[in-house]
């Protein structure tokens, strides 16, 4: 998005993955010290990674989805820059303070998840005015991670939009 602000010229069609142009207050951060707190010991398995991660992450499928990330075996270790994501989180969950007045005139697909809440109508004002020809679409039965839930129907959505 900030791309696109940034240098309209160069971006002939956006489409967004449940997300808004907004600073967002999540839990990013107790998420990452929790995983970095995670004893990365020998014999470290995934039921014990997973119960590690229980009280900070109570969502057993988010819990999968991160220890994707982790490689066990005789000397476990994370697959992902976690200390420069844990640095980064504010960055992550934030929203910069663009000069100017920046627009995107072109066609942009916001794809919301009817079960997330990323992209909430109090956040459609300021998609419309740094986004004024966006669509916003809700994909049916998915969360935030509509990838995951509903991965056919959303590689058509954005497929369809890119190509158009």
């Amino acid at each position: 998005m900030v791309a696109a602000l940034q240098a309209p010229s160069l971006v002939s069609r956006l489409a967004i993955a449940d997300i808004a142009p907004v600073a967002y207050a999540h839990h990013n951060g107790r998420v990452a010290r929790a995983m970095m707190r995670l004893e990365l010991r020998p014999g470290l398995d995934r039921r014990q990674a997973e119960a590690a991660l229980a009280d900070a992450v109570p969502e057993a499928g988010v819990r999968a989805f991160l220890l994707q990330n982790l490689a066990f075996g005789p000397r476990p270790s994370w697959r992902i820059g976690l200390d420069h994501i844990a640095e980064g989180i504010a960055d992550i969950e934030g929203w910069p303070d663009l000069p100017g007045d920046p627009r995107y005139p072109g066609p942009a697909l916001f794809i919301a998840g009817e079960r997330s809440d990323y992209i909430q109508q109090a956040h459609r004002a300021a998609t419309r005015m740094l986004f004024p020809a966006a669509d916003i679409v809700h994909l049916a039965d998915a969360g935030h991670w509509l990838h995951a839930d509903q991965p056919d129907a959303f590689g058509k959505l954005a497929e369809d939009f890119l190509a158009a």
